[in-house]
């Protein structure tokens, strides 16, 4: 799942980007919800669920 690593750092610098910084509600909302994005991003074990998706019908209990 490389592709959404860019998803938080894109939602901190988007009030930069398009020029509302100096709105603190809404800047202070996508900081919040970018750290949000990168922080489960780092706690998701994107192995294991590929691992459930291979299809051999057999959990491991390790």
């Amino acid at each position: 799942m490389a592709g959404l690593d860019a998803y938080g750092p894109l939602l901190i610098a988007l009030p930069f980007i398009f020029g509302f910084a100096n709105e603190e509600i809404a800047t202070n909302f996508y900081i919040v919800m970018g750290v949000v994005v990168i922080v489960v991003g780092m706690l998701t074990n994107y192995q294991e669920e590929a691992r459930h998706r291979s299809g051999n019908g057999k959990v491991s209990t390790q």
